[in-house]
Parts: structure tokens; sequence; C-alpha cells
């Protein structure tokens, strides 16, 4: 069977959505999300995914800013939304504030799964992946190639740098173009990430500070490794910590990896 979706209505908001359900059970199969799980999804348009996901979870609460789609999600899961398993907002997810629900929303108590705007990847990252409360684990269908810019595959960033410090990511799909509808004119693919577990503590405390602390070293103007730490890490700690974590001095600071940014976040508290 094929889902048929009103694709003119939904170019404004830049939707691009499956068309098959078996496709979408298939998907959530590489997914842990299960029957005790809270889960969070973001863009549910016509509710394909929240069809299949409402079998599997304990808890969805979806946000949607299309107010049609919002009306069609209604008609269908009325039964599941007087039941209180379903939670539906309908708001801009950039702005979602955890307050907006009913359902408890805590920092690494609830999972993601999310069909997005591709043109909104970055900043929808940044608010609901680097900001509390953090999922313990999401799910995105996303461009392929700003998947592999997030990873650091293709690139160093500061988003890149920053989700490495803080998930473990693969991509665990690659779509073909026609499994959406309207076709997009780039690859798509479904990422996953997992909160680490190895995240240092002093990280992990002074969360804040620690994406301030790397924010600044992808701030003009760019410097080397030992110009950039010169007044907060003395020169033999930091020679040091060059020979532990194998990087170089002179090394710009955007090229240091996520693991070397926290050894150097954490000499900085010592």
């Amino acid at each position: 069977m094929v889902i048929k979706y009103n694709t003119k209505q939904r170019a404004k908001y830049g939707q691009n959505y499956i068309k098959d359900p078996s496709l979408i059970r298939r998907l959530l199969v590489k997914t842990t999300v299960g029957g005790a799980d809270t889960v969070l999804e973001i863009g549910p348009g016509e509710g394909a995914f929240t069809t299949e996901l409402l079998e599997v979870v304990g808890k969805l609460v979806t946000i949607e800013i299309d107010g049609q789609n919002v009306d069609t999600l209604k008609r269908k899961f009325g039964r599941e939304i007087d039941s209180a398993k379903l939670e539906l907002i309908h708001k801009d997810a950039l702005g979602f504030e955890p307050r907006w629900t009913k359902t408890s929303i805590k920092d690494g108590e609830y999972k993601i799964v999310a069909s997005i705007p591709y043109s909104i990847s970055s900043e929808l990252f940044k608010k609901f992946l680097l900001k509390r409360p953090m999922p313990s684990s999401a799910w995105f269908t996303v461009q392929k190639e700003f998947a592999l810019r997030a990873m650091g595959k293709s690139e160093h960033s500061l988003l890149s740098v920053l989700l490495n410090s803080f998930y473990d990511m693969k991509i665990v799909h690659e779509f073909a173009r026609e499994d959406f509808s309207p076709v997009p004119s780039v690859d798509s693919v479904f990422l996953q990430l997992i909160i680490r577990e190895d995240v240092p503590e002093l990280v992990e405390v002074h969360f804040g500070e620690y994406k301030d602390f790397v924010r600044d070293g992808f701030t003009q103007p760019i410097k080397p490794v030992q110009k950039h730490f010169k007044d907060v890490i003395n020169s033999n700690k930091l020679q040091q910590l060059a020979d532990k974590h194998k990087f170089k001095l002179k090394d710009l600071t955007t090229n240091l990896t996520a693991e070397q940014w926290q050894a150097l976040f954490i000499a900085s508290k010592s």
C-alpha cells in the first residue's frame, strides 16, 4: 500500500513523507523504542509514522506546525488523544519548551523520532540534542550530506564536535528518493544518535560551560592550539595533552576532535 499525500499543501513547509507503511515498520525495528518509552515525534505530518509508533510505544508526544496536518491528526487519532496515549502539540518545534507538554520530558528519559524539513536540520539538532533535557536516543530522517557533516565524516564543525561529545552516531538506513512524496532532489538517511555513557563527569556537570568552551574555538579569528589555550592551560601541561591525545600545538582549534576538546576542557578546570 502507498500513502497518498496532499503535496501542494505540504510544499510550503519543505516536508517529504515516506509513502510505504511497511518501510516505516522496518525503520522502527532499527530503533529501540518500545512499550515503556515516552517518545517525542517531531513533524508527524499526516500521521504515517505516528500510526506505527502508537503500536509500539507507551506514550507519544507529537509536535506539528502545519494546522491542516493537526486537523488530520485529530480526526485520525481522536481515541488515542482522548486516552492520553497521544499528546498533540500545534506549535513550531524550533520554539519547543518542555512546559508545553502534560507529559514529563526529562533529561535522558525520553526518545525522539523525527522527520524534519531539511532546511532547518541544523537548528533542530541544536534545539533538541544540545540543550537540556536531552534524549537518551534519537532517530532523524535527514539529508545524507547533512548527516555526514553532523557525524564529522566530511568536515569538522562546531555542531559535529558537540554532537560527538555527547552521542554515538551512525546511519542505520539509506533511502531511495522514490520512498518519499514529494520526491526530494537529495539523498536521505535515517540517522541514529545514542547518548554516550563515557562523557566525562566534568563535561556533564559543566554542560553549558563546555559548549561555550568549544564554541570559542570556532569563533573568528581561528587560532593554533598553543595560542588559543595559552592563558588557560600552562605550556607544559598543554604539551603533555598534545602528546597523550595526539594533536599538535600548531594545529588549528577547528581540527580538534570531540575527545581532544573534552581533555582540554578538563585540563582548563584543574
